[in-house]
């Protein structure tokens, strides 16, 4: 977004702001029409990050203001919306919540660090080492699903 229109408070505002509502989203899909199978919302997160990473950032230029907008942060946010439905369902069956926090915590802080990588790999590679992650996200959780039927 802000390689759109410049690192502006008014990106950070549209950023946090899509973030937080399609999380809050998110949990209450969950809330009301839950729960959903996790293979398949992996595979929509994986969706999601191949869509968002296959769409140039100049091709919004083409919109009016107003849909460069509103397509920049659903293409941004998107991701976060099956994300955000998953760490719901999974936290959901943890026995230790506790610890489960702890993790995410964790992640969130790598995932900050991992963010100025994008200095270093380009902003669009940022999508592909999400993804990356999320992947071995998905096969620890299937492995733990296994273990746990065992």
């Amino acid at each position: 977004m802000s390689l759109l229109f410049g690192s502006t408070w008014q990106v950070n505002v549209l950023v946090f702001a899509s973030i937080l509502f399609l999380i809050f989203v998110a949990n209450l899909f969950i809330l009301r029409k839950g729960p959903f199978d996790k293979s398949r919302l992996f595979f929509f997160l994986f969706i999601s990050i191949g869509v968002s990473y296959a769409i140039p950032a100049r091709s919004l230029l083409a919109l009016p203001l107003f849909g460069q907008w509103i397509t920049g942060a659903f293409v941004t946010a998107v991701p976060l919306f099956f994300a955000g439905m998953l760490f719901s369902q999974i936290f959901q069956n943890r026995q230790e919540p506790t610890t489960s926090l702890g993790y995410n915590l964790m992640g969130a802080i790598c995932g900050g660090l991992l963010e100025y990588s994008s200095m270093a790999l380009g902003t669009k590679n940022l999508y592909l080492l999400a993804l990356v992650l999320y992947i071995l996200a998905f096969l620890v959780h299937g492995r733990e699903i296994k273990l746990r039927a065992n």
